[in-house]
């Protein structure tokens, strides 16, 4: 399989191959936010990434939760495939997210699917934290569309917009919202299981970072695989 990701410093298009290795990919690394109760971890094993989250949530005015992340310079979209998660609550979290740095209380845009639960809302959804410290808020959804399935997360400038899909070809808007983000950001994988001592491990695959004229002329990977 095949891991691409177009380098935020400059064009071109920067390209990795990984075989039997649990290694993350160059320029990416996988951090803790908000101090949860167990140790979340991250790895690429050229197949799929495998994240495990513990926290609280992803939400209110503070965030707990692990993050496999690389930093970024600009405008740029994030396109995954969360293959599978884990049910460790109602709002258990695996998705893809743009944040203003590692901090607890840091303004982000996120786009995430939920565990299979008939309550209170299953399905993907996109939220955001408007500047740091304030309260996050819900932005937009889609009943129903769960794991397996395809997310994608845009930034051009102060506008965020997230999108679902069920093949990756075919996709519905689920809102658009305006976050304040000054220069580098963090862009990546995020994961939480909404049960401080719990971990949530989640499947993504088909995973690229890019600008979107870069992302839109490259194949990801060689194959989608069925986890």
């Amino acid at each position: 399989m095949l891991f691409r990701s177009v380098s935020g410093g400059g064009a071109g298009l920067c390209a990795a191959r990984f075989s039997g290795v649990d290694v993350l990919p160059a320029g990416w690394e996988a951090t803790d936010v908000g101090g949860p109760a167990l140790a979340g971890s991250a790895r690429f094993d050229g197949l799929a990434w495998r994240v495990n989250g513990s926290g609280a949530d992803i939400w209110g005015a503070s965030d707990q939760f692990h993050f496999a992340r690389r930093h970024w310079e600009g405008d740029v979209t994030i396109v995954a495939r969360v293959a599978s998660l884990s049910n460790t609550g109602d709002f258990a979290k695996a998705g893809v997210m743009i944040r203003d740095g590692a901090e607890p209380d840091a303004a982000y845009a996120l786009a995430f699917v939920t565990p299979d639960n008939p309550q209170p809302f299953a399905g993907s959804i996109m939220e955001v934290r408007g500047a740091a410290g304030a309260s996050s808020q819900p932005v937009g959804g889609a009943t129903g569309a769960l794991a397996p399935g395809w997310l994608m997360l845009e930034r051009s400038g102060d506008q965020f917009t997230a999108s679902t899909s069920g093949d990756g070809v075919n996709w519905s808007s689920m809102g658009t919202a305006t976050v304040s983000m000054e220069g580098p950001v963090e862009v990546g994988l995020a994961v939480t299981a909404t049960n401080d001592g719990a971990l949530n491990t989640a499947v993504f695959t088909e995973v690229s970072v890019g600008r979107e004229q870069d992302r839109k002329s490259t194949r990801l990977n060689s194959s989608h695989a069925n986890i």
